[in-house]
């Protein structure tokens, strides 16, 4: 009896320390991915920006072309 609860013991505690290993390789994860995720909406932000001056670019563009015209 004393045996079959070492066991269960055992057990348990790799159980345990296996979940707490589980648990720490996730929020690892979490962390890179919330780094990656800020990274890309920066990036996606300064797309963005350039997008928003080459338009205005364009339309200036567009109206000198029609003052020349």
């Amino acid at each position: 009896m004393a045996e079959y609860r070492g066991s269960r013991k055992a057990r348990a505690s790799v159980l345990a320390v296996d979940e707490r290993q589980k648990l720490e390789t996730l929020t690892r994860d979490e962390k890179t991915a919330n780094r990656t995720l800020v990274q890309l909406s920066e990036r996606q932000q300064g797309l963005e920006e350039k997008i928003t001056v080459r338009k205005n670019d364009l339309t200036a563009q567009a109206a000198r072309k029609e003052e020349v015209c």
